[in-house]
């Protein structure tokens, strides 16, 4: 990642951040809609609104949730685009022709795909008398939907008090994000694991940031350092979806950096975290409620499993990708997807067994230290070195039944680097 800076603190001017079980604030509306609200570009509003109706719920003890906010400003002549979920919301801003200022709320699936399906010219939204049908027009087209005034939505939550800005460079981020977000867990049951740790903190002469994510079979570990910097250390965990949301919202080439925002009080832990991306008519933020709870220290954990490595066997990458596939079409069941890894002078020996059959397949490589078998989840192990997407994958085994390192090729220490740590099968 190229850089981690801290730009400045700010004092934030929002009430204080109520938790979810709380009533929300709502904000105060305008009077009644009627006529031209805004005009804008198919193809910039259909990309915002396929992301932003991924955080509207379909369902929730607010019925306002159900529903897609579009905001127009005047002022500032920009549409907004917001959904919410009393855990996680997603605003986004994209340039446009406002004519008056106006809050409505929409079906978000029903207005996202006749969006999408609009032809690909300037799109006009009007409100009708009464506010109780949104009216989108082209030069060819012509649709109505249901809508509503946005009188009793929450406000999204802002982080309150002390804020704390770090900007980081977006396509990194964002690629960090997607290696890791795959090791969290996928049952929220399993709290806080069904999270991403986010750290920083200095060590020695240099800021650190890093990600973290492990469901108990599969680790992942983003660092990356900079030169110190004046920082204040944060921990905190935060959902993998909404990371992954974040993700996606990279996807929007507006700026090369992402702002992280965070509240820091002496009183009461983070409790709210915001990323921020792009700048001046282009903007957009995820904000998230972190989690509760704790990590174990992975990056010790880690280190001491790197001392304890007994053999490392180095292979192509490409050519073990291919094998697993092979291997998996034999070993289909999903709590099945095990194969036989033995580390050999030459290379590594595989092996397979199923009701479907077998695959055995031998792949040349190089091979430090002493022979050596291992059962590990075929499937997990390919993904780990799709993530990875080097030209050589190197195994680095403990023992029969201990978990294994791979990892990155080692890297000078101020460049990005990424661990994956996958549990052996016990046969």
């Amino acid at each position: 990642m190229a850089q981690t800076t801290k730009r400045k603190s700010t004092k934030s001017t929002t009430a204080k951040t109520k938790p979810a079980s709380e009533a929300p604030i709502v904000e105060p509306q305008p009077a009644s809609l009627e006529g031209r609200l805004a005009s804008v570009q198919q193809a910039t509003l259909s990309e915002l609104t396929q992301l932003v109706v991924k955080t509207v719920p379909a369902q929730g003890t607010n019925p306002e949730l159900k529903y897609l906010v579009i905001e127009a400003c005047a002022d500032t002549q920009q549409l907004f685009l917001q959904g919410f979920d009393l855990k996680m919301g997603m605003r986004v801003c994209l340039p446009a022709n406002v004519t008056q200022s106006g809050k409505l709320l929409v079906p978000p699936l029903q207005f996202s795909n006749l969006i999408e399906k609009m032809p690909k010219t300037a799109i006009t939204l009007e409100a009708a008398p009464g506010t109780t049908q949104l009216r989108l027009l082209s030069a060819i087209a012509h649709s109505e939907i249901p809508a509503k005034p946005a009188t009793h939505y929450p406000k999204l939550p802002e982080p309150d008090g002390e804020v704390e800005l770090y900007e980081l460079n977006a396509r990194e981020f964002q690629r960090a994000i997607r290696a890791i977000a795959m090791c969290a867990s996928k049952d929220e049951s399993h709290s806080p694991h069904h999270g991403i740790q986010i750290q920083l903190w200095k060590q020695s002469d240099q800021t650190c940031f890093s990600l973290c994510a492990a469901d108990g079979h599969i680790l992942g570990l983003y660092q990356t350092t900079t030169p110190e910097q004046e920082v204040t250390e944060f921990d905190c965990i935060v959902r993998a979806d909404a990371l992954t949301k974040l993700a996606e919202l990279l996807d929007l080439n507006v700026s090369e950096t992402v702002a992280i925002e965070l509240e820091k009080s002496n009183q009461a832990p983070t409790s709210i975290i915001r990323f921020r991306y792009g700048e001046n008519t282009t903007h957009h933020c995820l904000t998230v409620r972190v989690l509760e709870g704790k990590f174990s220290n992975y990056r010790n954990i880690l280190s001491n499993l790197r001392e304890q490595v007994q053999t490392t066997v180095t292979v192509d990458q490409a050519q073990l990708i291919g094998c697993l596939d092979r291997h998996l079409v034999m070993v289909t069941n999903i709590n099945t997807r095990v194969a036989k890894f033995t580390a050999t002078p030459t290379g590594l020996e595989t092996e397979s067994k199923s009701s479907n059959g077998g695959h055995c397949e031998s792949l040349s490589g190089q091979t430090s230290g002493n022979s050596l078998t291992i059962h590990l989840n075929a499937a997990n192990l390919q993904k780990v070195l799709q993530r990875l997407n080097h030209t050589e994958a190197k195994l680095h085994l403990i023992a029969e039944t201990s978990p294994i390192l791979i990892a990155t090729p080692d890297n000078a220490s101020d460049r990005p680097s990424l661990t994956f740590l996958l549990m052996a099968v016990e046969i």
